[in-house]
């Protein structure tokens, strides 16, 4: 299948047949690719993707920070035992090796696929930011004292919109001042 058809085809997925006016993307924001902390090689087709959303199918696409999504467990919003140590632990399959997808909770007793606990903590955060509160107290950025992560506001947010205009934008909301961009030669 041609790249173009499977963009189109995973944008249709994700706005589920939904006019375009009824339909908010939240979209993760790891901090990948050239300058990021998480080495990989480039991110593939998530701007063509991003781009293909905000012109044809989403109202909204808002970049959510990830910070802890991934270490919180999505049921009980603990991150942290009394002891330290972390509440999800990479499950060990019976003479197998560590499966770093699969991850149980030693508080609640729930079994997460890491990118199904990671995905319901970026829309809670997503929700949250759409009605006008504050990020989860478990998912802030900051000290992170006993056993909820908690801290400060956490996080900047960017929305990429459709503008009114149909070509998209971003409007960056955050405390510190925004980055200076150089422009590319050629």
């Amino acid at each position: 299948m041609p790249r173009v058809q499977v963009l189109e085809h995973t944008a249709q997925q994700l706005a589920g047949g939904r006019p375009k006016e009824e339909v908010i993307v939240g979209w993760g924001n790891a901090n990948t690719g050239y300058g990021g902390c998480i080495s990989r090689l480039g991110r593939g087709p998530n701007r063509a993707l991003l781009r293909l959303l905000v012109d044809k199918y989403a109202h909204l696409v808002v970049y959510v920070d990830e910070f802890y999504t991934s270490q919180v467990c999505a049921k009980c919003g603990r991150r942290l035992l009394g002891d330290g140590q972390r509440c999800l632990q990479a499950v060990v399959p019976w003479g197998g090796s560590r499966a770093h997808q699969v991850q149980v909770c030693n508080l609640c007793g729930t079994v997460w696929g890491r990118d199904v606990n990671s995905g319901t903590n970026i829309r809670h955060a997503l929700v949250e930011m759409l009605l006008g509160h504050k990020r989860p107290a478990s998912l802030q950025t900051g000290g992170s004292s006993g056993g909820d992560g908690g801290g400060s506001s956490g996080g900047a947010c960017a929305h990429l919109g459709s503008g009114g205009g149909g070509k998209g934008h971003v409007e960056e909301e955050s405390a510190a001042p925004p980055k200076k961009r150089r422009k590319r030669a050629g």
